[in-house]
C-alpha cells in the first residue's frame, strides 16, 4: 500500500526513541539484501537476485517477486548483524549517487505500474532540480568543495535526462576499479 513506506519510517523514528521495540517476528516489506536468509524452495520457486542491477534496489525487487510468489517477507528483531555500509561508496561518490538513482528507476521500470511510476518519476524530477540551486549555492560559499559540488550538478543534470527517458541506461557509467 501508499501508506507503507509511512508507516515504515514512523516505525523506525518509534524504535530509535525506545518508545517501540519489536522483539517478535514480524511480517515487512522487504529486508536489506545484507541480512536476507531464503529457504532453497523459496529461491527455487522465485529466482535469485535480478543480474540486471549493478548495486541497490536488487533486494526490494527481490523481496518484491518473493511476495508476488506467495511467500512472506519477515523481519527477526531478535538477531542482528553488523553491515559496514559506504565501504564501497566513499572511493567513488559520483558513481554511486548516479547508481541509486539509477537503479530506481530501474525498479520502477520493472515492478511499478501507471500512476504510481508516474508519481515517483515526478517526485524524482522534483527532487532532481531541487538539488542543482542548492548544490550551486554551497559551492559559491564553499570555495574547498566547488569543484565536487560541480561534479554533483553534472551528476543530477545527467540524472534528470534519465529519469525524463525513465532509461537507466541511457548513459554509459562505468563501474569504479
Amino acid at each position: 500500500s501508499m501508506l507503507y513506506p509511512v508507516r515504515e519510517k514512523l516505525r523506525k523514528v518509534l524504535f530509535r526513541s525506545g518508545l517501540y521495540r519489536k522483539t517478535a517476528p514480524y511480517e515487512c516489506g522487504w529486508l536489506q539484501g545484507s541480512c536476507t536468509m531464503v529457504p532453497r524452495h523459496v529461491f527455487e520457486g522465485v529466482g535469485g537476485l535480478e543480474p540486471s542491477y549493478f548495486i541497490y534496489c536488487e533486494d526490494a525487487d527481490w523481496c518484491q517477486r518473493i511476495r508476488l510468489g506467495g511467500f512472506s517477507i519477515v523481519h527477526m528483531p531478535n538477531l542482528s548483524l553488523i553491515h559496514r555500509q559506504m565501504g564501497s561508496v566513499k572511493r567513488r561518490p559520483e558513481f554511486f549517487f548516479r547508481r541509486v538513482y539509477r537503479s530506481i528507476v530501474h525498479y520502477a521500470n520493472r515492478q511499478l505500474t501507471g500512476g504510481k511510476r508516474d508519481a515517483l518519476m515526478r517526485a524524482m524530477l522534483f527532487d532532481m532540480y531541487a538539488r542543482l540551486p542548492v548544490y550551486w549555492f554551497k559551492g559559491v560559499i564553499n570555495g574547498s568543495r566547488r569543484e565536487a559540488l560541480a561534479e554533483r550538478r553534472k551528476s543530477v543534470r545527467s540524472l534528470i535526462a534519465i529519469i525524463k527517458a525513465r532509461d537507466p541506461d541511457l548513459y554509459d557509467d562505468p563501474p569504479p576499479r
